[in-house]
């Protein structure tokens, strides 16, 4: 049943299946979801407009758009939204079907899997460990060639949890530009940064015709299931992805989650609040455990590479599974190997679970 070619996250079902520990005793370091839950408005959402299940969603998601038009100042025939940021990411590529793509690695693995069913070729940068896999502007710049139409950057990457800094950004961007080179940016995790929407590229759009940026509510709002994303482009673009869109790909309640954006402030002040102190925190201690290189992480999860010889990512994910914490192996990320792992960022009280099974572990 390994129907799919990457596998993102843990099987909680199979964890519960093999080791004998209930769904809601396992916590889940593989999946970076925002501990606080889902915002009380979403709840009530749903609960209030169940009655709308028997009514087709709207299709052009006119509320949805709104909301998200009002949260980024971002005219509205620049906006279309998707089942996930994984609709969103298909939908431009197939509709600029470059022939040839830039991708710096390791990275978020759906891109290149998307450009395989597309037929697209993939130019890889490979980033590195000495220099934290940081996405440099020389580097990049470097494998800008006449070849190139398109340059995928994920920003905050998974999984090295690095953030390209604004001024690099505008410099890939306008150098892209200039070489007809169109670019995305996937910005899942951006309000899980410090300082959230403030490193967003978004504001440049407007006078960046090349530029096309992902975001979604997955990570955020903590509802993987409800499946919502969005994406902001130049009006060509988007209106060519409007056409290829596969009709109410987006259900009833995530066109109506979109008003959370607007209407629930404090569960976004509570997020940064949380992320800001607990990151701080989980970083120095994670480093404190002998056996393992942790890297700086700018949103909220982190990677870490292990150098205790006795285990590699399979053998360290089976000994965690078994105290009933799932972490992600990384190594199925081009560009890493058998020696990584990456682990979400949670609650304290969770996050010392964690380092307490961790420690008992690597003794």
């Amino acid at each position: 049943m390994e129907q799919f070619k990457y596998i993102h996250g843990g099987d909680l079902h199979k964890t519960e299946k093999e080791h004998g520990i209930s769904l809601d005793k396992i916590l889940d370091y593989s999946s970076n979801i925002n501990p606080l839950g889902i915002p009380e408005e979403i709840v009530n959402i749903i609960k209030n407009n169940i009655d709308k299940l028997k009514m087709y969603p709207d299709a052009h998601c006119r509320e949805l758009i709104k909301e998200i038009s009002k949260y980024l100042d971002v005219s509205l025939e620049h906006i279309i939204v998707g089942n996930g940021a994984i609709e969103v990411i298909f939908l431009y590529l197939f509709s600029i079907r470059p022939k040839k793509i830039l991708l710096p690695i390791p990275t978020f693995s759906e891109y290149e899997n998307i450009a395989e069913m597309l037929k697209i070729d993939v130019d890889f940068i490979e980033t590195f460990e000495d220099n934290g896999f940081l996405f440099s502007y020389q580097l990049i710049s470097k494998k800008m060639t006449e070849e190139i139409e398109a340059l995928i950057l994920c920003n905050p990457n998974n999984p090295t949890s690095t953030l390209i800094r604004e001024k690099d950004l505008k410099k890939i961007i306008k150098e892209a530009g200039q070489k007809n080179i169109r670019v995305m940016i996937d910005e899942t995790f951006i309000e899980l940064t410090s300082g959230g929407n403030e490193n967003s590229i978004v504001k440049f759009i407007k006078e960046n015709d090349n530029v096309f940026v992902v975001r979604a509510f997955t990570k955020l709002f903590s509802i993987p299931g409800l499946r919502l994303g969005y994406g902001i482009g130049c009006k060509s673009i988007i209106q060519k992805m409007w056409k290829r869109k596969a009709c109410w790909s987006v259900n009833t309640f995530a066109s109506l989650a979109g008003s959370v954006l607007n209407n629930d402030r404090e569960y976004l002040k509570k997020t940064d609040k949380w992320l800001t102190n607990e990151l701080v925190w989980f970083f120095e201690e994670l480093k404190k455990i002998p056996g393992f290189k942790i890297f700086k992480p700018e949103t909220n999860f982190i990677l870490i590479k292990i150098l205790d010889e006795r285990f590699n990512s399979k053998i360290l994910k089976s000994k965690m599974a078994e105290k009933g914490i799932l972490i992600r192996d990384a190594e199925n990320f081009r560009g890493l190997n058998n020696r990584y792992i990456r682990v979400a960022l949670k609650d304290r009280k969770s996050n010392e679970s964690f380092l307490k099974n961790l420690k008992e572990v690597m003794r």
